[in-house]
């Protein structure tokens, strides 16, 4: 792990990221990196507590997504783990003016936005999956109706994770005809 992290670091450094971790790993002769590391004190969460307020807010933001999508509380345990990644996801999006530069905290970070903000969709907004294969019967159905619940990471922007209330799974896909509604009507 500490090679792989030492590669990815050295990548962000010569991007110009800062990023303050693997303390002796990186000042070996390999790696030679030049970070200076800063410690907090264990079990004091008033040292850091801009990170908590962070956790606390995204777990808010991805309650509020269930809400407004009108999930139906049974299902709240099945997609809290999707609508907190989505929250994190878009959070990334929030402006912030940085040494007279205003930009999202991507493009702050890695020099540009995701992929996948060339496609935004909501929380919540219900497609029509394609599950039909080269051999499914003519008259069978060809797709069944799913709620997106995210972007796929490693994928094109315009693939998504899409909840199947039937099998209660998340499939990637790209094969998705919109319905232009929540899934969940009130």
């Amino acid at each position: 792990m500490a090679e792989a992290m030492c590669k990815l670091f050295k990548a962000w450094r010569d991007k110009g990221i800062i990023m303050k971790l693997f303390e002796q790993r990186e000042r070996s002769k390999d790696w030679q990196l030049g970070i200076q590391m800063e410690y907090t004190p264990r079990d004091m969460p008033q040292h850091n507590h801009l990170a908590e307020l962070v956790f606390v807010a995204i777990g808010n933001k991805g309650r509020v997504m269930l809400v407004q999508a009108n999930v139906p509380l049974k299902y709240h345990f099945h997609l809290y783990r999707e609508a907190f990644k989505m929250a994190t996801d878009l959070d990334g999006l929030v402006m912030e003016t940085m040494n007279g530069k205003r930009a999202t905290w991507y493009q702050h970070m890695f020099g540009s936005n995701p992929w996948w903000t060339k496609h935004l969709k909501l929380f919540g907004e219900a497609g029509m999956v394609k599950t039909s294969t080269g051999t499914s019967v003519k008259l069978a159905n060809r797709g069944v109706q799913c709620m997106m619940v995210g972007y796929a990471e490693n994928h094109d922007g315009d693939v998504y994770w899409m909840w199947n209330p039937l099998t209660e799974h998340v499939p990637v896909t790209w094969d998705i005809i919109w319905l232009k509604q929540m899934m969940f009507q009130k």
